[in-house]
């Protein structure tokens, strides 16, 4: 039995690295991929058990079954050694009635107190409960691991009520990249008034990038791979237009650091363009090279937005805007 890891994280957390993981999620990779370690379960378990909270784990109709017991349920898979890289994915193909969040735990040791795994070192995802297969594909950003030797594949969390009474079906996991992967770009700045510039996530036209936020939560825009020097540049300077929200969120990946990080900034969503200088410089997880930018432009549902360009730079861009803040009758200079 190994104690709970990423449940030791707040709620609000969570559901922040969900979003993150998901946002992730949109770029897809240029060609084909290609499996460096794949787990199928034809025959046997392949390695894969220490379950904990979880019963009746078993090989059955190609897949491994099991119930789920209580509150912390997951399966410890084999030792295997690859090299890490910023773009791996983690695919997981599964059928269960228990939906929520869940999470893959990676690592590069067998050295910690929890059997090589550590807080920090997890990718959440969604799980859907509705008895369905789904592939989820789980982008770890894993890269300053160097190698990842071991996963854990953590379930979602049931009901006190239904604990013993749920169940699931994997039919795979594995590990896959691309065979095929365009050039990184070098460029600091995109003018979406000329086109998409390998963006994803929004349809370009002549006024920029247009953005939906749907009822897809996972709705984001995100760039193509990226090799960007930051040093100085700590600010992420967007013009935009948004109707509803009150909150963006600017995500990255760095070439000093794993994972998917954020930074929320304020909306003013009057459907009128505006300069968005957002410092990133508090965060130490700017640094090196960046290797990847998204962006959700508004985090309310129905929202749409046109993100006309964006920039990184090393002093805030723009002209100054006047909001007038009338609880108190207070002036501010954004």
């Amino acid at each position: 039995m190994y104690p709970t890891l990423g449940r030791e994280a707040t709620t609000v957390r969570l559901l922040l690295l969900v979003a993150l993981v998901i946002c992730c999620a949109s770029l897809r990779a240029q060609g084909n991929t290609r499996a460096l370690i794949e787990w199928t379960f034809d025959q046997d378990a392949q390695g894969w058990g220490a379950a904990n909270h979880i019963s009746d784990l078993h090989v059955a109709d190609g897949a491994l079954q099991g119930r789920i017991m209580d509150w912390d349920p997951f399966l410890r898979g084999p030792e295997f050694e690859i090299s890490a890289t910023p773009w791996q994915i983690i695919e997981v193909r599964m059928k269960t009635d228990c939906g929520g969040g869940g999470e893959v735990f990676w690592t590069n040791t067998t050295e910690s107190p929890y059997g090589g795994f550590s807080p920090g070192k997890e990718t959440p995802f969604t799980i859907l409960g509705d008895g369905q297969w789904h592939t989820y594909q789980i982008r770890p950003h894993w890269h300053k691991e160097g190698k990842i030797i071991l996963l854990r594949l953590d379930f979602a969390k049931p009901d006190p009520a239904d604990a013993g009474k749920k169940t699931f079906a994997v039919g795979y996991i594995r590990i896959v990249e691309p065979t095929e992967a365009a050039a990184p770009q070098t460029q600091a700045a995109w003018d979406f008034t000329k086109g998409a510039a390998g963006w994803t996530g929004g349809e370009a036209t002549a006024t920029g990038l247009q953005f939906t936020r749907g009822d897809d939560p996972q709705a984001a825009l995100a760039s193509a791979p990226l090799r960007v020097p930051l040093g100085d540049r700590t600010w992420v300077s967007l013009r935009m237009t948004v109707d509803k929200g009150s909150t963006g969120t600017v995500r990255w990946v760095s070439s000093e650091h794993s994972g998917l990080q954020a930074q929320d900034f304020s909306l003013r969503p009057d459907g009128k363009s505006h300069t968005y200088n957002i410092d990133v410089s508090p965060s130490q997880r700017w640094a090196g090279d960046l290797l990847l930018l998204g962006l959700t432009p508004s985090t309310a549902t129905g929202a749409n937005a046109t993100v006309h360009s964006i920039a990184i730079s090393e002093e805030p861009l723009g002209p100054p805007e006047v909001t007038v803040t009338y609880a108190g009758l207070e002036n501010a200079i954004n």
